[in-house]
């Protein structure tokens, strides 16, 4: 009998109706840290802990950094004994075991809403990313020793020439997509934006604004720029450290999210899994772990539908009656089918945190294990998301203009990138 969408989500409902208890697990630490970000729910989470630990007259205090480990995971379970927490927790929480729980949210943080699944799944990407709002990194010639033509070495080399600048949770770059200028032009439209950006880098101000009207082509005025900026010690520090302080702001954290949401971005890239995923041809629930998974893709890499429905389409060819597999298991050919030509492993390993746990380690092949072992063997269901709960449907926000600048540079300025930047070696 096949099974019809409104039918696997109503079964996927009903399963979700009968857990061994109603404490749903948000975040737990197993072997690897949690990085949520400074500003994420996690780091709100461990602010507010401090204050239950206050209030229970305990000592033991967390910094409010946003890493999930062992030392959140220990100070959860010693807050749990706590008798006002512990009297309002179910004997069998996994809060009392470290998690931080539905239940747990609720009686550290009445007034905040339970983190979403968006909001976790952007957990995890953040943590594949290893990045924050307050971090910016130079792409230029990044093989160790670095290169230093005044100190012989010649030699450089990049595994992505074409980004210049990354920043921020989602890797935005300056080359690219430009999501760099994107996220600085909006902020620029918002009450006190100039000042703000004035106040981040100073003498460089004028730089960076130069910076938003430059042509990005191969070799082009954005790269050669951006180049001669990079070049300068002091000045690559002065921009490291302004994007620093501008992703300390909340209106550039709202900025970035609006761009990121949006049709234009990620959002879009987002929208065409969902677009696939519930069309007739297949009429798939998209459950938790299909959101989250589909949330790291959009980050990571472009989305082909086209490559998309080919690969589903293969897979219910080879299904017959048995169409749909699980889940886990669509997710899993599609990881394997469908992969960037670039950066092949690192995707999987990063795939393979969406299927894992129903999958089994032991039932993955030999590249996949080795793969997932090479991210740290991270697994989404320690974000609380899973396939027994389905999504709504989904609408990114709005197109965002993003049109391409016409900027040049002077001959001057043109010719003060060297070739071996320009053009570097990819890595060995």
């Amino acid at each position: 009998m096949k099974l019809t969408r409104g039918t696997l989500m109503a079964a996927a409902l009903f399963c979700c109706m009968l857990p061994a208890h109603a404490d749903q697990v948000l975040y737990q630490y197993s072997t690897w840290l949690i990085k949520d970000g400074k500003a994420g729910s996690v780091a709100a989470f461990q602010s507010a802990l401090n204050e239950t630990f206050k209030n229970c007259g305990s000592t033991t205090r967390l910094t409010p950094d946003g890493v999930f480990g062992n030392g959140t995971k220990t100070a959860i379970i010693e807050a749990s004994d706590c008798q006002s927490v512990s009297d309002a927790l179910d004997p069998a929480s996994a809060a009392h075991n470290g998690a931080i729980t539905h239940d747990l949210w609720k009686i550290v943080l009445p007034d905040t809403p339970v983190p979403s699944v968006a909001q976790r799944a952007a957990a995890l990407k953040l943590t594949f990313e290893a990045t924050d709002y307050d971090r910016m990194q130079w792409n230029y010639c990044q093989n160790r020793p670095l290169y230093s033509p005044q100190d012989g070495r010649t030699v450089c080399k990049s595994n992505d020439r074409a980004s210049f600048i990354t920043w921020g949770p989602n890797g935005a770059t300056a080359g690219h997509g430009r999501e760099v200028q994107a996220v600085l032009n909006l902020f620029l439209e918002s009450d006190g934006g100039e000042a703000a950006l004035a106040s981040a880098f100073g003498d460089e101000t004028t730089s960076v604004k130069r910076m938003l009207t430059l042509k990005h082509d191969p070799n082009g005025p954005l790269e050669t720029y951006l180049c001669g900026v990079w070049l300068d010690k002091a000045r690559r520090a002065t921009w490291r450290e302004g994007f620093r302080t501008l992703g300390r702001n909340p209106a550039v954290q709202s900025a970035y999210k609006t761009i990121y949401g949006s049709r234009s971005f990620d959002g879009g890239k987002i929208n065409r899994f969902y677009k696939v995923w519930t069309s007739d041809a297949f009429d798939l629930p998209v459950t938790e772990l299909d959101h989250g998974w589909f949330v790291d893709r959009a980050t990571h890499m472009s989305i082909s539908e086209s490559k998309l429905r080919t690969a589903l389409q293969t897979l219910k060819q080879s299904s017959g009656e048995s169409w749909p597999p699980s889940a886990a298991a669509i997710r899993q050919y599609v990881s394997l089918n469908v992969r960037p030509p670039n950066q092949r492993e690192d995707r999987l390993g990063r795939d393979i945190a969406f299927y894992a746990d129903a999958i089994g380690e032991a039932n993955l092949s030999a590249e996949e294990g080795s793969a997932w072992r090479n991210r740290g063997k991270r697994d989404a269901v320690n974000i609380g998301l899973s396939d027994q709960r389905t999504m709504p449907d989904y609408s990114p926000a709005p197109s965002i203009p993003h049109p391409m600048p016409t900027g040049v540079l002077s001959a001057e300025e043109a010719s003060i990138c060297p070739e071996a930047v320009l053009n570097p070696e990819r890595p060995s």
